[in-house]
């Protein structure tokens, strides 16, 4: 009996949670599919939430040449055409750190810029990404 409490009441945990709204619905949705949400923020600027993981958040943010997509979220294929429909603008990916909810579509990018002091988590995090990484500098702009 006390199995099937426990059982029913994380079931409940479960439905509830999904049953919430997302704290950014009140953002306009400019893209959606299965694996993840962009929400605009501004005209400049958009919040992407990934759907595998909670907290999964990604950044588009315009410059007047260019874009950055801070992180890549954890699995979303073709990430970087869902972010070309977004903003027209050539795109450089940034991660905050390489940890999979952070660059799991980072191979979707022919290029990847981090911190220098994440080059030891890149193997592990990262062991199929083979293409250019690029290290941020300090006051770099």
């Amino acid at each position: 009996m006390k199995k099937l409490t426990i059982a029913l009441f994380a079931a409940l945990i479960c439905l509830s949670a999904t049953a919430q709204e997302h704290p950014l619905d009140y953002l306009e949705t400019v893209y959606k599919d299965e694996n993840v949400t962009f929400r605009k923020m501004d005209d400049h600027t958009w919040v992407g939430s990934g759907n595998m993981m909670s907290s999964e958040t990604m950044y588009i943010v315009e410059g007047k040449k260019k874009a950055v997509l801070i992180d890549a979220g954890t699995v979303i294929p073709g990430l970087d055409k869902i972010v070309a429909q977004i903003t027209k603008k050539p795109v450089t990916l940034i991660l905050t750190h390489v940890h999979p909810d952070h660059a799991g579509a980072a191979g979707c990018f022919d290029e990847v810029w981090l911190n220098p002091s994440d080059t030891v988590m890149v193997p592990m995090f990262m062991p199929e990404y083979k293409d250019t990484i690029k290290y941020l500098e300090h006051g770099q702009v």
